[in-house]
Formats: structure tokens, sequence, C-alpha cells
């Protein structure tokens, strides 16, 4: 896909994209990709993982909880978009 392509198909999903943000990406812009593309293909957000993940983390009794919070509900993110990742190739196989 050239760029303009994935500028089109990002403000499709509501997600405005400039194409500096493409050529050059923040961890910022990243992670709302990421996000934006697990949320069309599962349905999962951020928002839906992190009273989970804080009940998990606070269950171990971590002072900064926040932090491992946060890398855990990133971390199943990019879990569940390899997922989708894997099984959309095996459709396209």
């Amino acid at each position: 896909m050239n760029i303009q392509d994935i500028i089109t198909a990002l403000s499709g999903w509501g997600l405005p994209v400039r194409a500096e943000q493409l050529t050059h990406p923040t961890a910022e812009f990243v992670e709302g990709v990421y996000c934006a593309c697990l949320q069309q293909v599962t349905g999962l957000t951020f928002e839906s993982l992190r009273d989970p993940a804080a009940s998990c983390i606070s269950s171990l009794e971590i002072d900064i909880e926040v932090i491992y919070t946060y890398a855990l509900v990133l971390r199943e993110l990019i879990r569940q978009l390899q997922l989708a990742r894997l099984i959309f190739n095996c459709f396209l196989q």
C-alpha cells in the first residue's frame, strides 16, 4: 500500500493520519494504530483491558502498579493483533 492508501484506510476507522506520521512514526502513534487495528479486528480496546489488567497486577501487591498495568495491557493488545494476523494469513493462503 502506498502512503495515501494507508491514510485513507486509517481515516475510515476514524483515525486521522498525516503522511509525516507514517514516514516518521512516534511510539504514541504506533500504539494508536495497533489499538485501532485490534479494535477493528477483535472489538477489544485499551480501556476494556485496563480493569482486568489492573486487577491482575493488584493481586501481586506491587507498588508500581500503574506501570505494570500499562505494560500488561499493551502486551495483550499486541498478542491479540498477532493472533489476528495469523488467522488472516491462513485465510489468504
